[in-house]
């Protein structure tokens, strides 16, 4: 693909490096001459010197034979209008994305459509950030979670515990014991990864990637492993957008939470704005106040300052005094990559999570790849949207011959999610998410493009 990227921040860098590797033809975009001469010393694509919203430098760049663009400078302002400009110069299908941190813009479906925002896919690296932190508490049963069609379709893996009731047990008895509207997408076993059918037999120490409506995960992961959410207090460290956002959701969620600010003008502006937060003026690395605000007997420390640096030290005292997990927040990318696997808990990184969705939105509908958590590339998730002459449409799925450890995961019709049974019959139009490995791919494009017509995939 003819790729041109707005903006050479770590996001367009890392954005250029990795597209570049995959053979596809980049250009950035930049309008720092230093930032230009690295990127031509350090990168193998064009750098031209300019402004994504400058025209002449968009044309430059070929927007009128480019295939994406990938709008990741700082400010807004400057991505939409290079999105403007492209809706203007480029070419009929050409693919247009923008990273958006206005709210406004973000939340408000009619400002979204794209006759008045010419976007095809908006990029809110905080917002994603903090949905994943609540997650983690929402469900701390599971070990990892991600979220499908705009977030409603879930993922999440759970470990079978010694004794697990459903040790030994086939996936179909499962399903008659507990009436349970999920699907066990994919099964670990010691490693070896696959997508499991009816008379697959489930054993301890197992690795199961669940796939759920995100409104009914709680529950069924209640009934599967016997255990709800046991977090009830937790200390966040930080009155900053994502601190403030979190424990207002975390206090919505009815849990106790405490607020740490080192400002005190923040903090008093915090106490006001946050109904059930207690907020505290103070340092979130002051052992003292973290022992007397409980830290050992807290269920969670969340570490989301601005300044990496303290998050990291926050979460490491958090740790050794007793906190039973911790969350933090580091906005460097490179420094969460080096800082993998120090005992921090669950590390964030938005400017990560931008790359992560961006590349998972361009990547020929391969929306997530199991090799992002397990280690293995051979499990891929793919979303279709079925056509009219798909060899599918209107057929029952237990009817269909699909090709080996290929399942279809969930559907999405009319903007409602189902999780379907042998019983669910495709109809046109639907959105459907299949979990197939990687040497069925082939095959299953064919089954689903019917009669040689391009899929449709978002």
């Amino acid at each position: 693909m003819n790729i041109i990227i707005i903006g050479a921040g770590e996001v367009g860098n890392t954005l250029g490096e990795k597209l570049s590797m995959d053979d596809h033809d980049v250009t950035i975009i930049e309008p720092k001459p230093d930032r230009v001469r690295e990127l031509q010393e350090d990168l193998d694509v064009s750098v031209i010197e300019g402004s994504g919203t400058d025209p002449q430098a968009l044309r430059k760049a070929g927007i009128e034979d480019a295939d994406l663009l990938i709008c990741v400078a700082d400010r807004d302002e400057v991505n939409i209008t290079a999105c403007i400009i492209a809706e203007a110069w480029g070419r009929k299908y050409l693919i247009k994305i923008a990273r958006i941190r206005n709210m406004g813009i973000v939340t408000d479906s009619k400002m979204s459509e794209h006759k008045y925002l010419p976007v095809d896919f908006i990029i809110n690296p905080e917002l994603v950030a903090v949905d994943r932190i609540i997650d983690a508490v929402r469900f701390p049963q599971v070990t990892e979670i991600l979220r499908f069609a705009a977030g409603r379709i879930a993922l999440a893996e759970i470990e079978l515990e010694r004794n697990h009731w459903a040790s030994g047990k086939t996936i179909m008895e499962i399903a008659e014991m507990k009436n349970l509207p999920v699907l066990i997408a994919m099964a670990d076993d010691e490693g070896k990864m696959s997508v499991p059918g009816g008379n697959y037999r489930l054993q301890e120490g197992m690795k199961l990637h669940l796939i759920a409506k995100i409104t009914d995960l709680g529950g069924i992961l209640k009934r599967l492993t016997g255990k709800g959410s046991t977090y009830t207090d937790v200390i966040v460290g930080g009155g900053t957008y994502f601190g403030e956002l979190i424990s207002q959701r975390l206090t919505e969620e009815g849990i106790r939470v405490k607020l740490i600010e080192s400002n005190r003008k923040r903090a008093f502006q915090l106490a006001d704005n946050l109904r059930g937060v207690l907020v505290l003026n103070g340092d979130t690395t002051d052992t003292d106040l973290l022992t007397e605000e409980g830290i050992n007997s807290c269920d969670l420390f969340v570490s989301v300052t601005d300044d990496d640096e303290v998050n990291v030290v926050s979460s490491l005292i958090a740790s050794k005094s007793g906190a039973q997990r911790t969350v933090t927040l580091i906005k460097n990318g490179r420094l969460a990559g080096r800082l993998s696997k120090v005992n921090l808990g669950m590390i964030v990184s938005p400017r990560l999570v931008a790359v992560d969705h961006i590349l998972h939105f361009i990547s020929r509908g391969k929306l997530f790849s199991v090799s992002n958590i397990e280690g293995n590339t051979d499990i891929n998730v793919l979303e279709f949207e079925l056509n009219k002459t798909s060899l599918i449409v209107e057929m029952v799925l237990k009817d269909i011959k699909f090709p080996a450890l290929t399942l279809i995961g969930a559907v999405i019709r009319n903007e409602q999610e189902f999780i379907p049974d042998g019983n669910f019959k495709l109809q046109k139009g639907d959105r459907i998410l299949v979990f197939t490995v990687s040497s069925s791919v082939d095959e299953l494009e064919k089954l689903i493009q019917g009669r040689g017509r391009a899929v449709t995939r978002r």
